[in-house]
């Protein structure tokens, strides 16, 4: 069952100290191939990846996941973005590059064992204790490339911290959860749920009251804040809510969401164009 208050961190955004309390959900969006509980919180991903992410160098392990269904969305899709264009700037075959157009992906609800000795990024302070550039806008820096913030993640990690928790640069609500170490021993054995979810890449005149049509790039503009995401097993999706394993729990099974920070006068209900 899901709960705001098995994520302990400073609402008032002055105390850095923060941890995941025992029965803590965690969502992450895995790819098909590495969706067990197995993998699920090795940061073998980025351990073997040439590539950097918000809080981790390359080749540095490190694994990403939210308390927010919507937020864990809203970041791949953004990243799909990115490499869409980044294939398009590379000159990657054409075939290629429409495939970055969509992508299978399945989300895995994590019931996990306590998690103590966290940062919690957004407060007055980590800017005191550990790097004044951490503060405020910077804590939701955009850009894709986080010199500042890899700089950060390395002094959180010297510090023996087990990780960050973070606001989304791609969505309002709740926070996302970067984790230093294996966690694998912290799953739950006995709470498991694997949602299988399609994300796609849409045409910047995309009508969202209309059915969703085929994106070209090299016939279409991309959509550049939004995307969407479809549910693909509407059993799975009612036995995930019947159990209040989703936040939010009456997230559409289908529509487009933002993947740029924006204010909502009903949550999730102006979040999701469906």
């Amino acid at each position: 069952m899901y709960s705001e208050d098995a994520y302990e961190y400073d609402r008032n955004h002055d105390s850095y100290v923060a941890k995941l309390r025992d029965g803590a959900l965690l969502y992450r969006l895995a790819s098909m191939q590495h969706c067990s509980r197995e993998d699920a919180l090795t940061g073998a991903g980025s351990l073997e990846a040439p590539v950097k992410g918000r809080f981790n160098t390359a080749q540095q392990r490190t694994t990403y996941c939210t308390n927010n269904v919507l937020v864990c969305i809203a970041e791949v899709l953004f990243h799909m973005y990115r490499r869409a264009l980044r294939a398009i700037e590379n000159r990657a075959p054409a075939h290629e590059i429409r495939a970055t157009m969509r992508e299978k992906r399945c989300l895995l609800v994590l019931r996990i064992h306590e998690i103590d000795g966290m940062v919690y990024a957004d407060s007055k302070d980590v800017a005191l204790d550990f790097d004044p550039r951490v503060c405020g806008a910077s804590v939701v820096f955009p850009d894709p490339y986080y010199k500042f913030l890899w700089e950060f993640g390395d002094e959180v990690r010297s510090r023996g911290k087990k990780g960050i928790l973070y606001p989304s640069a791609r969505h309002l609500n709740d926070v996302c959860i970067a984790l230093f170490y294996d966690e694998t021993e912290r799953i739950d054995p006995n709470f498991d749920i694997a949602l299988d979810i399609e994300l796609r890449l849409v045409a910047e005149d995309q009508d969202y009251t209309q059915p969703l049509r085929s994106c070209d790039p090299f016939d279409d503009k991309l959509h550049a804040t939004m995307g969407y995401y479809c549910f693909t097993n509407s059993t799975e999706l009612e036995n995930a809510r019947t159990a209040i394993a989703l936040n939010p729990l009456d997230i559409p099974a289908s529509g487009m969401v933002d993947f740029v920070r924006r204010q909502y006068r009903a949550y999730p209900a102006h979040a999701v164009c469906s």
